[in-house]
């Protein structure tokens, strides 16, 4: 995971360490601030991503969250499909239909703080840049392509 700026100690890693506990003494929630502040996580892999859920900071402040931008980028990593929130309350599902991608982005101005990031999907190409072989080959058409 990395993110735009740190504050306070609230890291990056604090998004996927599974305690959605969202209060800041708890050492539940990441912090980040800046004109164009952003949080993110590497699937290290293209996945198909069925829907992320974001939770909120519960012990204050929860309405830092609301508009905030959540993208799914491929592994060049563009954006593949975007979704601005509204309103988030104490979590939020944000589907998005099986958009293939390798990173998850979360971005906003100003305040971003997050209670826990949870990505939901499958493997897209579980063939994706593995070694290949194949019984013989011809004209320079090797196994690796089919891949």
């Amino acid at each position: 995971t990395s993110q735009s700026s740190t504050y306070y100690g609230a890291v990056s890693s604090r998004a996927v360490d599974g305690n959605t506990d969202g209060r800041f003494f708890k050492k539940s929630i990441t912090y980040s601030y800046s004109s164009s502040a952003w949080w993110q996580v590497d699937l290290g892999d293209m996945y198909f991503i069925e829907k992320v859920t974001v939770f909120n900071r519960r012990d204050c402040c929860a309405f830092r969250l609301n508009g905030c931008k959540v993208a799914v980028l491929n592994d060049r990593s563009n954006t593949v499909k975007s979704i601005t929130l509204g309103t988030v309350g104490d979590s939020k599902d944000v589907p998005f239909g099986n958009a293939e991608g390798q990173f998850v982005k979360l971005s906003k101005t100003g305040y971003l703080v997050l209670g826990e990031v949870q990505v939901y999907g499958t493997n897209a190409n579980v063939a994706f840049r593995k070694p290949a072989s194949q019984s013989s080959t011809r004209f320079g058409c090797d196994a690796s392509r089919a891949v």
